[in-house]
């Protein structure tokens, strides 16, 4: 089977699975968790985005490189208790240093060009 057929099999699969005629026939069941009945709604509304690696050979299937990028932040703040401030900062920074590795562009001119962006006045 080709991979065209094999991601059609299972985008097919996909829609039966986020049918909302079953989202109809739970919300009538009132021991259902409303957590579990927001996150089908939200699956159902973003589903063109939960296998971009079936349409994108460069994107990989699992997020393993995304969670060892973040693990170093995790073990820094837990251990010593860093980062009490400017988390958002250095998290952005370090997404941006990740990226371009994983690119096999130069870090200095990522960061140069995140500097470089115009950011929205904050509002007052």
């Amino acid at each position: 089977m080709t991979n065209y057929l094999k991601t059609i099999e299972i985008e097919e699969r996909l829609n039966k699975l986020l049918d909302l005629s079953i989202l109809e026939k739970q919300l009538n069941d009132p021991v259902l968790c409303k957590q579990t009945i927001t996150f089908f709604r939200g699956m159902v509304k973003l589903k063109h985005a939960l296998f971009p690696f079936l349409y994108h050979a460069d994107v990989p299937f699992d997020n393993n490189g995304s969670e060892r990028a973040f693990r170093m932040v995790k073990v820094k703040t837990k251990i010593s208790s860093q980062f009490k401030s400017l988390q958002q900062e250095f998290a952005i920074i370090r997404s941006v240093i990740g990226s371009a590795i994983k690119n096999k562009k130069n870090v200095l001119t990522a960061i140069a060009d995140l500097l470089a962006l115009s950011l929205p006045e904050a509002a007052g």
